[in-house]
């Protein structure tokens, strides 16, 4: 019997999608759902040779270390 229990893994990356013209900046969500893997964007930061898509990945950063010190992980 399977278990019912099991941990779903959710992960988040950045990645750059590439299109004809230009690069766009995205977090994305990775999960597994039985033997597949679901990508889903959360959120699209614009393109990257923008200077406000510059200024949102700066003010991500700076948010993101803010809450990883927060969460005290050994390895970080």
């Amino acid at each position: 019997m399977a278990n019912l229990n099991k941990e779903k893994r959710i992960c988040m990356f950045v990645r750059i999608k590439k299109t004809d013209k230009y690069e766009y900046i995205q977090i994305v969500e990775n999960k597994r759902e039985g033997k597949n893997t679901i990508q889903r964007v959360l959120v699209s930061l614009g393109r990257a040779d923008k200077p406000r898509t510059k200024e949102k990945m700066q003010q991500l950063l700076v948010s993101l270390n803010g809450r990883i010190k927060k969460l005290n992980f050994p390895h970080i």
